[in-house]
């Protein structure tokens, strides 16, 4: 009988005599046994290839750095790799198998990626490379770039979806030093020219009721402040006295003392 497409094997079923002659009954049994036998071992090679393919593609899942998860069309995990096992707080993937991303992260949050999802099954369109914040199971927020396609079966449906999660939040925090660096040195640089003009005032002219206006509508010109004020002390150095007053400065003010 054959095993597969290029082994054949032998089943030898001695008979009790040497002049015994097979009766057609046992032939076709002994056929019919051949067969199931066949079978059975055929089944057994599809099954150990089966789950050599499955350690194959456990191996290699888990040595994606990343998160890696298949999804059925209602949301519930059926594969995910260490990662995503870590990232969810499980001890091992096949915790999460069966379970929904409501049951671990907040309900707002479970509800986007499930909308995302539900789009992707329904128009078969893949969403790639979305940068989406989510939560570790300490309730820090961090941040993954994001893919998912549909997974389909062997007719093209879609029977759920594959995703795969890096995290970046490395990158964004840097980003974010980066946006309040070139901030900062936006505002300093704002302030070094606002100084540089009022230099040039002061020693452009010795007249004070030219200089105290100028000097506080440049103020307020450059950093958008509501209230500028410009205050002097009076010659005996015991009392502010006020000089000059935006024009958003509020009620008037004669002197503070």
């Amino acid at each position: 009988f054959r095993l597969d497409a290029e082994t054949w094997s032998v089943l030898e079923i001695v008979p009790p005599g040497e002049n015994y002659v097979w009766s057609e009954d046992e032939q076709r049994l002994v056929k019919d046994v051949a067969d199931q036998l066949s079978l059975a071992l055929e089944n057994a090679r599809l099954f150990q290839a089966i789950q050599q393919e499955r350690q194959q593609l456990r191996t290699l899942i888990d040595a994606i750095p990343g998160q890696v998860y298949f999804k059925d069309v209602e949301g519930r995990m059926l594969v995910v790799n260490q990662a995503q096992a870590r990232l969810l707080g499980a001890t091992s993937p096949e915790e999460l198998v069966g379970k929904t991303d409501f049951d671990f992260f907040p309900e707002e949050l479970a509800a986007k990626y499930r909308q995302d999802e539900l789009e992707i099954i329904q128009t078969g369109q893949p969403m790639l490379n979305m940068v989406e914040p989510t939560v570790d199971p300490f309730g820090r927020q961090i941040w993954l770039s994001t893919s998912k396609v549909p997974l389909r079966d062997a007719r093209g449906q879609v029977i759920g979806i594959v995703g795969i999660g890096l995290d970046v939040t490395a990158q964004k925090e840097a980003e974010a030093e980066r946006e309040r660096l070139l901030a900062e040195l936006e505002r300093r640089t704002v302030y070094l020219e606002a100084a540089a003009e009022i230099g040039q005032l002061v020693t452009s002219t010795l007249d004070l009721a030219t200089i105290f206006p100028r000097t506080v509508a440049l103020i307020q010109e450059r950093f958008g402040y509501y209230h500028v004020a410009l205050f002097t002390l009076d010659e005996a150095g015991f009392q502010v006295v006020l000089r000059e007053v935006g024009e958003d400065g509020g009620p008037d003010v004669d002197a503070v003392g």
